[in-house]
């Protein structure tokens, strides 16, 4: 995407903020952002989500005002959020339809309705931070209500031919909350609404979560949705390898493996886990094309060290012995 901005400033647009012709215009006009054909065979990706519980901005904490429940305090003190009224909720509903609209209209191949990490739209389906007594409230069904409510919206004016993501949160890492069943029950509503694939996370609902952080740490969230609810999964959450995404993906416990500090930390994470299994990259930029021997040349190498420090490594036990006089 090429950024021309009017104030010869980086600016970044806010998400779903464009113009008739496609453009991307900040409310404040700052500039505008124009999405170019790609080079590759590549796809573009929109993550449509109302506004975090709080969020950085300029040195200082926006907070959001309003909340699934009110009885649920702002982060950082004792103010009481304002709970969101049929008004509201119309109000934003029609909101996230326009933004659908306008991503479409821009470009992108793939919407993802976010419901996960405390956002607007994950407040309603927890239970901790959704106490309601009225029909938004209570039950797995009607917390999902209003989270079903928009995506349904939205699908209705997202071309049928382009897919659709939710994300979710699949536990809350904290006590009284969403549970696996809650998210069985939740990702086959989203199912039945008609989308495609879910992108299943975890966490930051509540400040006192405590998860249990590790490798590929949220993969099993992944792999209980694919099993119980019969529908394509998005796994996420410390995949750092090649080798983890295609033991993921082979095993059958994510349909496809979403990764990003691991693309900031090495931009050629995906060329370098291309050479290591010695397939082809077709689209090299011309400034990056004579690295293309090198990166299959030295991925060779390192394959061949790690076989040998693997045969080093293995136990000498009869059955091994046997086979290697066998052979």
């Amino acid at each position: 995407a090429e950024i021309v901005d009017r104030q010869q400033q980086p600016h970044i647009p806010e998400i779903g903020q464009f113009a008739g012709n496609g453009s991307v215009v900040d409310d404040n006009l700052f500039g505008h952002l124009r999405l170019e054909p790609l080079p590759v065979d590549a796809r573009l990706g929109e993550d449509l989500a109302h506004q975090r519980r709080d969020r950085e901005a300029g040195g200082e904490i926006a907070r959001r005002q309003i909340e699934a429940d009110g009885h649920f305090f702002m982060p950082g003190g004792a103010e009481l959020a304002q709970e969101i009224d049929r008004a509201q909720m119309d109000k934003v509903l029609a909101e996230f339809v326009e933004a659908a609209k306008r991503g479409d209209r821009a470009g992108f191949d793939i919407l993802e309705l976010h419901c996960a990490h405390g956002y607007l739209l994950a407040s309603f389906l927890s239970p901790l931070t959704n106490t309601r007594t009225d029909e938004y409230g209570g039950s797995v069904e009607n917390r999902l209500r209003y989270p079903l409510e928009v995506f349904n919206a939205v699908r209705e004016v997202w071309p049928a031919d382009k897919p659709m993501s939710v994300r979710l949160s699949c536990s809350d890492w904290a006590p009284g909350g969403i549970t696996l069943d809650d998210v069985v029950e939740i990702a086959r509503g989203f199912k039945q609404a008609g989308v495609d694939i879910v992108h299943c996370s975890s966490g930051e609902t509540v400040k006192w979560q405590k998860p249990l952080w590790g490798r590929m740490w949220q993969t099993p969230f992944a792999e209980h949705v694919r099993q119980y609810v019969d529908i394509p999964t998005i796994a996420v959450g410390d995949i750092t390898l090649g080798a983890q995404i295609n033991t993921i993906v082979c095993d059958g416990r994510a349909d496809l493996c979403a990764l990003g500090r691991p693309h900031l930390n090495s931009p050629f994470f995906t060329r370098h886990a291309a050479g290591h299994y010695g397939v082809q990259v077709k689209h090299w930029p011309p400034q990056l094309a004579s690295a293309q021997y090198q990166l299959y040349r030295e991925a060779q190498k390192d394959n061949e060290k790690e076989l040998d420090l693997a045969a080093k490594a293995r136990p000498n036990r009869r059955h091994y012995r046997r086979a290697d006089e066998a052979a």
